[in-house]
């Protein structure tokens, strides 16, 4: 397949856009975000968000600040369900608290994904949102954090899901547009992608014997790539969660889920602190 390299300048960032996702994994990915899927529904964390929301860079934003002095910003892309889901704002709010300023765009512009939503319609709903213009509302996101908050000196992403593959994006090319990322249970990614990453990433992954995206075989062909990488000195590493299904990382009310959910984001938070401190 044909790689198109497409280059969004943030300074001197350059973004690489990947060969197309398989239809096949883009059909699983909208029947699994549906009633009739097997994605974790959307319940609420303990709470609703403390934080505020903002404009920032033209998007509408929810921002979750420290209690005290911050040097570090971490770009919250969600999921499919978008920036009001409760537990989103909930985990951004729990972020935060470990001393990053957190940003949440809305991306999609007030029309997120219903779980109500057919699977026919997701095609449709996705070519709303091409990679080139997620990537420059990113980018020009990550320029408005430093020109809005000046004491931010570096920017990590997390990116949930939809949001997963972003974190790989931003990450990749000659010069990325982020210091670190963390992954939880990426979402129509492709080799290509994978292979671009050069700055500091970590996957906390859905169990691939259950996850429709990145399945046993996608997973071990990312940990050998991942593994390659660290070995030529790069901080690049993935993990799953046995019995973990996709979307389990922000659904902490769920008992089932609670201490995988609980350990990925103290695993991401560490990661960042490590990067971004």
């Amino acid at each position: 397949m044909q790689r198109i390299v497409a280059i969004l300048l943030l300074g001197a960032a350059l973004v690489a856009q990947a060969s197309p996702v398989p239809a096949k994994q883009v059909q699983d990915f909208a029947k699994s975000h549906s009633n009739n899927g097997n994605a974790v529904g959307v319940v609420s964390w303990t709470g609703k968000g403390a934080g505020k929301e903002v404009k920032l860079a033209g998007l509408d934003a929810y921002v979750a600040t420290p209690s005290g002095p911050f040097k570090a910003a971490v770009l919250m892309i969600s999921d499919v369900f978008g920036w009001r889901v409760d537990a989103a704002r909930v985990w951004a709010d729990n972020m935060a608290k470990q001393g990053f300023l957190v940003v949440v765009p809305d991306y999609f512009k007030g029309e997120p994904r219903k779980k109500t939503d057919s699977p026919g319609t997701f095609a449709a709903w996705r070519a709303k949102f091409p990679r080139e213009t997620v990537m420059k509302q990113s980018t020009d996101m990550i320029a408005a954090i430093k020109a809005a908050y000046p004491s931010v000196k570096k920017v990590g992403v997390a990116g949930f899901c939809w949001g997963g593959l972003y974190s790989v994006l931003l990450a990749g090319g000659k010069a990325p547009a982020v210091n670190a990322a963390v992954v939880y249970h990426g979402s129509m990614l492709t080799r290509a992608d994978i292979e671009a990453i050069a700055a500091p990433i970590n996957f906390q992954q859905a169990d691939p014997a259950l996850d429709n995206q990145i399945k046993t075989e996608f997973y071990k062909e990312i940990k050998a790539i991942l593994d390659d990488k660290a070995k030529k000195g790069l901080d690049a590493s993935i993990t799953y969660y046995p019995n973990m299904p996709h979307g389990y990382s922000l659904r902490g009310a769920n008992a089932t889920v609670s201490a995988s959910a609980t350990t990925a984001f103290s695993s991401g938070a560490a990661f960042f602190k490590k990067h971004l401190n």
